[in-house]
């Protein structure tokens, strides 16, 4: 589901992924696994799993660097992560919300995952396919 209003976008998926919460909470949290399904060079990676912690990363694609990064907002182990995304390198705002909450499924984990946030309209449908992406990669780490 995506709404879109003059003040925000909000882009809602929820998946059944493969593994545990657990382990899909520690995809979120953890550098070492964040790094394998975000697409962030490791060693431009960082995560301060904690309220109020930073986190950053740099992606590389098609031969341009994006940095993302932003703020820890809640860790509820293992069924929720909320913090902000911001691409602007220099992490200053506008930031969107991001919250991922985490509930046990048939066949692995219920993943709902709400972005809230200004976007540009020209960006929703590539922030969306992005998100899913990311998502295909996240159930290759965790499954």
């Amino acid at each position: 589901m995506t709404e879109t209003t003059a003040q925000e976008t909000r882009i809602e998926i929820n998946r059944v992924l493969p593994g545990t919460r657990e382990r899909i909470y520690q995809a979120w949290t953890e550098v070492e696994l964040f790094v394998q399904w975000y697409g962030t060079d490791p060693a431009r990676t960082t995560l301060d799993a904690r309220p109020g912690g930073k986190w950053r990363g740099v992606l590389v694609y098609e031969g341009q660097e994006m940095t993302f990064s932003g703020e820890f907002v809640e860790l509820v182990a293992p069924s929720r992560v909320a913090l902000t995304l911001t691409d602007r390198s220099d992490g200053s705002g506008p930031h969107a919300l991001i919250t991922v909450v985490l509930t046990e499924a048939e066949g692995g984990t219920n993943v709902q995952f709400t972005q809230v946030g200004p976007l540009p309209e020209e960006y929703l449908e590539a922030t969306t396919q992005g998100w899913h992406s990311y998502l295909d990669e996240l159930a290759k780490v965790t499954g």
